[in-house]
């Protein structure tokens, strides 16, 4: 959790052995991804500082739009990708992706 007191250390690292099972999973899915960045809000917004909640829930918007816009490239440019993060060459078979066809 991000705190006044580890501000300073978590702009150069965040421990992930520190963080929770669910905190690992996402940050393993998004290098999977192969997106860069990736929003926890504990781990975003230091807590329990009003000001600093402040400044970014009025960002919120922003982070939120770009990642639906992220979530749709993704799903465009790879869409074996999703969400099993799986090659179109792997031995399992993506049920969720149907190859469209171009109108007549």
């Amino acid at each position: 959790m991000l705190t006044r007191d580890n501000f300073e250390d978590f702009r150069s690292h965040i421990p992930i052995d520190n963080l929770s099972k669910t905190f690992k999973e996402a940050i393993i899915t998004t290098r999977k991804l192969g997106c860069r960045y990736l929003w926890i809000d504990s781990l975003c917004i230091i807590q329990g500082d009003e000001v600093d909640w402040a400044k970014e829930a009025s960002r919120m918007m922003i982070v939120y739009v770009f990642c639906l816009l992220l979530h749709f490239l993704l799903q465009v440019l790879h869409p074996w990708r999703l969400p099993n993060c799986s090659s179109p060459n792997s031995s399992k078979e993506n049920t969720s992706y149907s190859k469209s066809t171009s109108p007549k």
